[in-house]
């Protein structure tokens, strides 16, 4: 038998990725969800090492995306709307890219293109009008070992309200400098040096052959002369843009207060934390918990009116659920709400809620027909929430929540099947008689 499908040693496609130890270890005992890029349909190793839709079910990953025959028009309603904002509502707290070869801009843009948050490397905003002081970024340069110390890598501008502009140049050694820096072969020809804050060290792979080093992301600031009243800011790259990765640009304030450009114009807060010749892995720091109390909610009219509720970009879900049913609340966020998942399993969840005011639990995993919930033992009705989400009505103190997975349609197809194998069963037996 030929097949045109590549094909794997069952051996070699069922071990366990190095990424999955790295996830297990990073994650802890937190219920998370991943994300792979399908961008690319990648080699079977790749595959495997980025837990590619559907490999990530033989390890026990739960992921959001996979290939499935039928998905709810609810739930695939998120999958098709999927921006950074719902992501971190559905828990996604890793974001996986399969590797190509890096060997040029184009490979190095692709292996490092996180799709909910962008490196901010050749791009402008326009921005709600703000005092800034002074600016900090996170980030590395990649491909750079040739670079000498105080070589201009890009440029971050601010325009304020008035015209004026501050203008940081990012250098070389000074600011940023090679990801790949402590790699036994770079730290032989690298021109440039280490910079003085190392913001976070991950475990990488890289190289030909491959060999495990140390990754880093560096941290630098700069104060403006004056402050601005900032309208605009724009990263200007001085070398190729996927060369130079900006991962989080700050915008700081004379009181001392600060906030991360992505924020303001609604991307993610992701940062790389493990990097190897398969794949790359965003840590998403702006991922939600599986299940949080929320006391507002308003009550959509029919579907379209919750999607569209759900979509609109000033929505913050962790305050405020959109329902199809239940009852409407216009109460405040409670400081000292307290939800821990107890048991989660596919077909059964148990949280222990604590809350000063009512409010409604929401669980960041699928509504559909057959979830039925009990607060303190007593039957509760299932909300939908945020188009495709479970939400339980709970009031103030101290509650067991507990879902559970009964299908009425799978009991009426029993019975249905019962009932025909009864009715069978007496067609034959008066047959027999007869005969």
């Amino acid at each position: 038998n030929r097949t045109y499908n590549a094909t794997m040693a069952p051996d070699d496609f069922e071990r366990s990725p190095a990424s999955l130890a790295f996830l297990q270890a990073d994650g802890g005992n937190q219920l998370f969800r991943v994300y792979t890029s399908e961008a690319i349909v990648p080699v079977l190793p790749v595959m495997r090492e980025s837990l590619y839709p559907n490999i990530q079910v033989l390890h026990g990953v739960q992921s959001l995306n996979g290939y499935y025959p039928l998905v709810p028009t609810a739930q695939q309603w998120l999958l098709s709307h999927l921006n950074a904002r719902l992501a971190d509502l559905l828990n996604v707290r890793y974001v996986l890219i399969p590797q190509l070869l890096p060997v040029d801009a184009q490979t190095e843009a692709y292996d490092t293109g996180d799709p909910f948050a962008p490196s901010l490397a050749g791009r402008s905003f326009d921005l709600t009008s703000q005092t800034v002081s002074a600016l900090e970024v996170e980030g590395y340069l990649s491909h750079s070992a040739d670079l000498t110390d105080g070589t201009p890598v890009g440029q971050v501008v601010v325009r304020g309200a008035d015209g004026r502009e501050a203008v940081w140049t990012l250098r070389a050694g000074n600011d940023l400098a090679e990801w790949a820096y402590d790699r036994d072969d770079v730290r032989k020809v690298v021109r440039h040096s280490m910079p003085p804050i190392t913001v976070r060290t991950w475990p990488a792979r890289s190289g030909f052959p491959p060999r495990d080093h140390l990754g880093r992301t560096f941290l630098a600031r700069y104060a403006l002369e004056q402050p601005l009243q900032a309208v605009h800011i724009e990263v200007r790259p001085l070398i190729p843009a996927a060369f130079l990765h900006i991962e989080r640009l700050r915008l700081i304030a004379p009181d001392g207060g600060s906030r991360l450009v992505s924020s303001l114009v609604g991307e993610g807060d992701h940062i790389l934390v493990y990097r190897s010749a398969d794949v790359a892995i965003y840590r998403n720091e702006g991922a939600g918990p599986r299940a949080f109390l929320v006391h507002r909610t308003r009550v959509a009219g029919s579907e379209a009116e919750a999607e569209e509720l759900t979509a609109a970009p000033d929505l913050d879900p962790w305050r405020e659920a959109i329902l199809l049913g239940g009852r409407e609340l216009a109460g405040a966020p409670q400081p000292a709400d307290r939800v821990q998942v107890e048991v989660y399993s596919a077909e059964r969840v148990r949280i222990r809620v604590s809350t000063a005011a009512e409010g409604y639990l929401v669980l960041a995993d699928s509504y559909y027909p057959g979830w039925m919930a009990r607060v303190d033992g007593q039957p509760a009705p299932v909300e939908r929430a945020d188009v495709a989400l479970r939400a339980v009505a709970v009031p103030a103190g101290e509650h067991v929540v507990e879902f559970a997975f009964s299908p009425g349609s799978w009991k009426v197809g029993v019975g249905v099947s019962l009932g025909a194998w009864l009715a069978l069963a007496g067609v034959v037996a008066s047959w027999r008689r007869r005969g």
